[in-house]
Formats: C-alpha cells, sequence, structure tokens
C-alpha cells in the first residue's frame, strides 16, 4: 500500500487520542514541508485539521482539491523559526 493511503488514518487517531489524554476540544494544526501532491494535506484538511503544506513548485493536482486544502508554492515560508531535530 502506498504511504499517502495510510499514513493520514494513524495520524488523526494519534492526534485524537493525544486530545483525549490532553483534554483538548480543537484540532491539531500541521505544516507539511515538501508536501508533493498534498494528498495528505487534503485528507488531513477534509477531517477538520488546520494545516498548509508548502513545495517548491506548484503541482497540477492541487487545483482538483477545492479551497479547504492550504497548498502554497514557496521557496521560502513565513516563520520566524524553523527547528528540527532529528537525533540518535
Amino acid at each position: 500500500m502506498h504511504r499517502w493511503f495510510w499514513l493520514p488514518m494513524p495520524q488523526g487517531r494519534f492526534w485524537a487520542q493525544e486530545r483525549k489524554l490532553k483534554n483538548l476540544t480543537k484540532k491539531q494544526t500541521f505544516i507539511d514541508l515538501g508536501c508533493g501532491n498534498g494528498l495528505l494535506d487534503h485528507i488531513l484538511s477534509s477531517e477538520g485539521y488546520k494545516g498548509i503544506g508548502i513545495d517548491l513548485k506548484k503541482r497540477k493536482i492541487w487545483d482538483i482539491y477545492g479551497h479547504e486544502t492550504n497548498l502554497e508554492a514557496s521557496l521560502f515560508i513565513n516563520l520566524i523559526w524553523l527547528y528540527t531535530c532529528a537525533c540518535n
């Protein structure tokens, strides 16, 4: 099975469990850097999550997703800091 079909389902369940454990009422938000075809962003947005998918270039398929899926083609993003750490 391709990753873009199974990845959003566990993520949505994981976030639902997190909301329940932390007594949160609002759904989590997301930033998807290197979103590619934007399908993950579209599925999460369709489930009520707010977020943005960013890639270096716009894909033709983005046009079919509709306005609820927030996708942007940009080399730069409007964030003060974006910090990631991959520690082993």
